[in-house]
């Protein structure tokens, strides 16, 4: 399948939502009530099958971050933490939901060492506050998919971890670390919690900042 312009990709992603968004109500409206379990087989079957070619209209069709922005569809929450002490935590949870996920770009800034991890299936007892999140296009109220709180909470269970690297911070006119931007990327599932978390490890208090941009994604 060749590439589209932007304007045949927003069409595609049209179609396919139009699709995904008339599965149920068809299937509702088109089953009689006394129909056949062999019916009923066929007819899943095909909606299956249409909402797999849905999907993967959706994904066959490149979308710049510029289109994104323009159609609301990009998302940004983040934590600062002034002088934050050594071997000191600052962190983000977030949790999706159960029909769409997040395509999650993270970004950390520390004034020097640092350790950068991500966790999946992790569970609190507190989750902290609610962080913000704010649309890039300040036209739309969209505010996506997942829900963001900080970390100053009491994790039950880290989960599994997926991403542990460690941010150098450079010395003397190069001194300062970060990660992050198109490279570093991830593709959350579904109804999942993670947690985002950077440690200070630069031996002294520290300003830190981590930041997760995303736009909602159909898998």
């Amino acid at each position: 399948m060749g590439k589209f312009d932007a304007n045949e990709a927003k069409l595609l992603r049209m179609i396919a939502s139009t699709i995904a968004a008339q599965l149920t109500a068809q299937n509702v409206a088109l089953v009689p009530q006394n129909a056949a379990a062999s019916t009923m087989t066929t007819i899943d079957t095909a909606l299956d099958t249409l909402n797999a070619f849905a999907s993967a209209l959706v994904r066959a069709t490149p979308i710049s971050i510029g289109t994104r922005i323009d159609e609301g569809d990009m998302h940004e929450a983040g934590v600062y933490g002034s002088a934050v002490a050594d071997d000191a935590s600052i962190g983000l949870i977030i949790t999706t939901g159960a029909f769409n996920t997040a395509h999650v770009f993270p970004t950390l800034a520390v004034d020097g060492d640092a350790e950068f991890e991500i966790f999946t299936g992790t569970s609190t007892t507190n989750q902290g506050a609610s962080v913000t999140v704010r649309n890039h296009n300040q036209f739309s109220s969209s505010t996506g998919v997942p829900t963001v709180m900080e970390s100053l909470a009491s994790i039950a269970v880290l989960g599994t971890r997926i991403h542990h690297a460690v941010i150098p911070g450079g010395r003397g006119q190069q001194a300062g670390g970060a990660e992050g931007g198109r490279e570093n990327q991830w593709i959350l599932g579904k109804s999942t919690t993670y947690l985002f978390r950077v440690f200070n490890r630069a031996g002294a208090g520290k300003d830190m900042s981590l930041h997760l941009e995303w736009h909602d994604d159909t898998v």
